[in-house]
């Protein structure tokens, strides 16, 4: 049997609280290097691809590009899924290494935490890898989600703001009000960058309904 992705959790470290996520209940920890090259000699068999991530942010690693070495040499390739708050912490040979497919970046999760910095300093070293990923003519996607989207527009002002500079930025119209969920669920901004929305993601547990 083969997977579409395997998702193998190199850290649960985020650096954050974000109120939509589930309070942690393991110990602070990050999959040593060993024993991660074993995991992804044995998942080579059962899929082409591995995120590298559930609760924890991969780029809270100093050492990514290690973990990203692995996954090449098997011929793999990774998924990376960021709050977007520690692109700073890599240089962009980490962040586009061949190995990377994608980054996901969750854009709501700025709104969902106590600010230690302003939305400009959250958003422009995002606006900056957009632009670095399009003057290095990489392959890679980068996808910004928000995923806050409900009935009620609750998250409305934070959205019209994130909206109103992603219009300006990119040179389209988008308008919170204007997004259907259920008709459509990813805007084209550029050339395999994509703004994703949905409504928050719901974390599996057996005591959902």
């Amino acid at each position: 049997m083969k997977f579409y992705r395997i998702y193998v959790e190199i850290t649960n470290i985020c650096g954050l609280k974000c109120s939509f996520c589930p309070t942690k209940e393991l110990p602070t920890t990050s999959m040593d290097l060993e024993f991660f090259e074993k995991i992804i000699r044995q998942c080579r068999a059962y899929t082409d691809e591995i995120a590298c991530h559930v609760f924890g942010d991969p780029l809270m690693l100093s050492n990514l590009s290690r973990y990203l070495d692995i996954i090449y040499s098997y011929g793999m390739k990774a998924h990376l899924t960021t709050s977007g708050y520690f692109i700073h912490n890599h240089n962009y040979e980490t962040l586009f290494h061949p190995a990377v497919k994608q980054i996901n970046i969750s854009l709501n999760s700025f709104n969902k935490n106590d600010k230690t910095i302003s939305f400009d300093q959250y958003i422009q070293p995002i606006f900056d890898l957009c632009d670095k990923k399009l003057a290095l003519s990489r392959e890679i996607f980068i996808n910004l989600r928000i995923w806050n989207l409900d009935d009620d527009l609750s998250e409305e002002e934070f959205n019209s703001r994130l909206f109103e500079r992603l219009s300006s930025r990119f040179g389209l119209k988008l308008d919170a009000r204007d997004l259907n969920r259920n008709q459509k669920r990813s805007v084209r901004l550029e050339y395999k960058i994509l703004l994703h929305f949905d409504s928050y993601f719901e974390w599996p547990s057996l005591e959902n309904d």
